[in-house]
């Protein structure tokens, strides 16, 4: 896997923030699959530092490649898909590039960002965003269970994940498995002991032995700036490629 997809994640993690619920899923199973999600609907910005590992079994050895980024919204308007031009934005110091519809990420992978304790934004401000700096300080989110992640997941016989004792500096986890074509996640709170996917929410993936993995603990602080608020976001992505999907 090449370390373009990170980004991606980031700003799928982005997504999630504005398309979720901030509150507790009707479906949930108490004491083994809590659901914990948000939607920031207030949101004027949302900006995410993040650090992805991606892990494959290569000769019967665990390699990992290892990458540092970050990306940046700022909604026009209340969950909004056209976005407004922030100025300069920097993360720990280093500055974002914005695409033309003013998605902002960090895409100098030969001078990697610093993402480690605390974590500095500097909003030079622009259209509607004032210019401001934020230091969020809740951590960077670990996970330590990798080596536990099924390499082979039965669709007749769901997939547990196991968190217990392994993730730490998190308010959520997101919890994804994706193969060739289609996709299925979750988002679990920081606290609960296992995601869970059932055997009917495994239906829509094909079988394949090229399937990923990936697990994304996560956090989050805001800030109110000139009326506006501003949600600053710490994750880490571990990726497990290489997983068989049977029917």
């Amino acid at each position: 896997m090449k370390t373009s997809f990170f980004p991606i994640l980031s700003l799928f993690i982005l997504t999630a923030v504005l398309n979720t619920s901030c509150k507790k899923d009707e479906d949930e199973v108490s004491g083994s699959n809590n659901a914990h999600s948000y939607v920031y609907t207030d949101a004027a910005g949302i900006l995410v530092a993040s650090k992805s590992y991606t892990y494959d079994i290569n000769g019967g050895y665990l390699n990992a490649i290892e990458a540092h980024t970050a990306s940046a919204l700022f909604p026009t308007s209340l969950v909004s898909s056209s976005y407004n031009y922030a100025g300069i934005v920097k993360v720990q110091g280093k500055e974002l590039t914005p695409t033309t519809n003013y998605i902002y990420s960090y895409v100098t992978m030969t001078d990697p960002i610093n993402i480690a304790g605390d974590v500095t934004w500097d909003i030079g401000g622009g259209n509607n965003i004032p210019a401001f700096s934020f230091t969020q300080n809740k951590g960077i989110p670990y996970f330590n269970g990798l080596a536990e992640l099924p390499v082979v997941v039965s669709k007749g016989s769901g997939a547990i994940v196991d968190f217990g004792g392994r993730v730490g500096y998190a308010d959520s986890v997101i919890v994804m498995l994706s193969g060739a074509n289609s996709s299925v996640y979750k988002t679990v709170s920081g606290t609960a002991p296992n995601a869970i996917f059932q055997p009917e929410e495994l239906t829509g993936l094909n079988a394949t032995k090229a399937a990923t993995f990936t697990v994304t603990p996560f956090n989050i602080r805001d800030t109110w700036e000139n009326g506006k608020r501003f949600y600053f976001v710490n994750e880490t992505s571990y990726f497990k490629v290489n997983i068989e999907i049977i029917n």
